[in-house]
């Protein structure tokens, strides 16, 4: 007579008795229980997808029924969102729970070469410079004007924390002056380039 176990990770193990006779071939069937536990993941925004180990179980707001027991890695990722990593334990019986507000953006200190040029971003005012806006991840438009002139940068928002350092500089005019122009000229027009 013997005690058979089987054993299996977030299972409840399942043990029979059998009696080996000689010559009686005999085939037995153990199946492990499972152990469930349930997960509620709410994000905001909502709409944010949700993968558990790799897994893709869909989107916010979700709860996940009979996830076996154990410790889990959960992802939540949405387009302008930073990715949210969070490691979770599910035990027996009890409901676990994720509720967290995804990072859509940066604080950008936008900075130009003279105080007060007004600041857009993606054709919106967000100011006079210096100034810092929050912004979402992705690609933008930096531009500054000041009078009549405007110059301009495309700046990539990574995911992550901190502060995003842009500069924007006008620059100094150069003309090249024709060998025509007299010295009276050229003083009248370097007073309007410099307005």
């Amino acid at each position: 007579i013997y005690d058979i176990e089987v054993q299996l990770a977030s299972h409840k193990s399942v043990k029979k008795q059998i009696e080996v006779v000689a010559n009686v071939p005999q085939t037995i069937e153990l199946k492990p229980v499972p152990i469930y536990g349930m997960l509620d993941v709410n994000s905001n925004p909502m709409g944010a997808d949700v993968a558990i180990n790799g897994k893709s179980y869909g989107e916010t707001p979700l709860t996940i029924k009979n996830l076996l027991i154990g410790d889990y890695e959960v992802v939540l990722s949405k387009t302008g969102c930073a990715t949210h990593i969070q490691k979770v334990s599910i035990t027996k019986e009890n409901t676990a729970s994720i509720d967290v507000k995804l990072q859509s953006g940066r604080t950008v200190s936008i900075i130009t070469d003279k105080s007060g040029d007004e600041i857009y971003v993606d054709g919106n005012r967000v100011g006079v410079s210096p100034c810092s806006a929050e912004i979402a991840f992705g690609t933008h438009e930096v531009k500054a004007m000041r009078g009549g002139k405007t110059v301009a940068k495309t700046i990539n928002v990574p995911q992550g924390t901190g502060i995003v350092d842009v500069k924007l500089r006008f620059g100094e005019i150069v003309p090249n002056w024709s060998p025509s122009v007299t010295p009276s000229q050229r003083a009248v027009l370097e007073r309007l380039v410099k307005n």
